[in-house]
């Protein structure tokens, strides 16, 4: 008899599977990306930085590890996200990926590339030489980023500079949910 965990993780699967074939998650074949490079790793995740193939278009695959709870974790990001994909602070979320690994099948996000760093490295190299109009607008970006986290029911209960991505303008802030 099948375990409790193993039927909710069948479950989520299908809800996700339903959502690429339904067209409600965009869905891009993994070998459509070229140039993929690791970036950085989390707790529960690696980044990386892919382009797609026939265009300029630069985005970050986000592989969650594969645990007992990475399924759940996908699908909590996607709903998520795409309640506030529209937020210009806000990293967008552009579909899903899978890379199949042996036996098991990995899902990537693919969000939107931010090449600058986060904000705690840029204000640490940078500090000094900001005036505070440009101070100002950070915390104004990142306000309105949050706000419009909570109009939508979202509390971000890690917040804090290593979670803020910059742009390659180095002028807009871009706020990334994990």
């Amino acid at each position: 008899m099948a375990s409790n965990s193993s039927i909710n993780e069948d479950k989520q699967i299908q809800w996700l599977e339903n959502g690429i074939v339904k067209n409600y998650i965009n869905y891009y074949d993994y070998n459509e990306f070229k140039n993929i490079q690791y970036i950085n790793s989390g707790k529960f995740s690696k980044i990386f930085r892919a382009n797609l193939k026939n265009s300029d278009t630069v985005v970050a695959l986000k592989n969650i590890k594969n645990n007992n709870l990475f399924i759940k974790e996908i699908i909590n990001e996607i709903k998520l996200l795409q309640k506030v994909n529209l937020h210009y602070n806000i990293i967008q979320f552009f579909g899903i990926t899978k890379k199949k690994d042996n036996e098991d099948t990995n899902y990537l996000l693919i969000l939107e590339y931010a090449d600058s760093g986060t904000l705690g490295e840029f204000l640490k190299n940078n500090f000094s030489r900001l005036d505070w109009n440009m101070k100002s607008q950070f915390a104004i970006q990142i306000a309105d980023a949050v706000s419009c986290l909570h109009e939508n029911d979202i509390i971000h209960c890690d917040l804090n500079a290593g979670k803020l991505i910059q742009t390659i303008d180095q002028i807009c802030s871009k706020y990334y949910l994990s």
